[in-house]
């Protein structure tokens, strides 16, 4: 038996979803452009004060976007004393939380202003649209089981397994339905010539 695996992404230009001037099957948006990319943002944060001079709970205002690893926090210093720390929570992307580490002191009325890191930018402004979405990525499992005389509904009558050779064949194609459809039938494949070299000369 000879089994193959054919995979065709749902972006490939021979899928047969994909078409260029379909606006349903171009897997671009409706003006036959990529998707553009939303630009990442900086998370933003409110400070309060305890005690009348130390730094304490901490408001995320806006978790920002695009976040990979938790970023550096800087908590303006006080007028006199010790600047507090604090450290971030990344959660999906965001920042979820903030943490008071050291709540500082010498902090006076006005809690200190917060700053967050920005993300890492976005290196790619567009991107097509995903897996699918107007077309899906097509796996086709082919298998060829060679056999020792003709299969059931071919036409060779003699030659079989020398000018001759084939048997049964099955594929299974998932992707373009729910349910992976399943295809059967018969190949042959004919010997051209028995001559050991067919071009002697130039």
């Amino acid at each position: 038996m000879l089994t193959r695996t054919i995979q065709i992404p749902y972006n490939d230009p021979t899928n047969p979803f994909v078409h260029q001037y379909h606006p349903d099957h171009d897997n671009k948006d409706a003006r036959f452009e990529n998707i553009p990319l939303p630009s990442n943002t900086t998370a933003t944060a409110t400070a309060t004060l305890v005690n009348g001079h130390q730094v304490g709970p901490i408001t995320v205002t806006d978790g920002g976007s695009g976040y990979e690893t938790a970023p550096a926090v800087t908590v303006a210093p006080p007028p006199s004393g010790q600047t507090a720390v604090v450290t971030a929570t990344v959660t999906g992307g965001r920042v979820t939380a903030l943490t008071v580490v050291n709540p500082g002191a010498g902090y006076e009325v006005t809690p200190p202003a917060i700053t967050i890191a920005a993300p890492p930018a976005v290196t790619a402004t567009t991107v097509t649209m995903a897996d699918g979405v107007e077309a899906p990525a097509i796996t086709r499992s082919c298998e060829f089981t060679f056999t020792t005389s003709p299969p059931l509904g071919s036409t060779v009558s003699s030659g079989w397994g020398s000018t001759v050779i084939g048997g049964t064949y099955r594929e299974i194609i998932s992707g373009v339905h729910r349910d992976p459809l399943q295809v059967d039938g018969t190949f042959e494949l004919r010997r051209a010539s028995e001559d050991g070299v067919l071009v002697t000369g130039p």
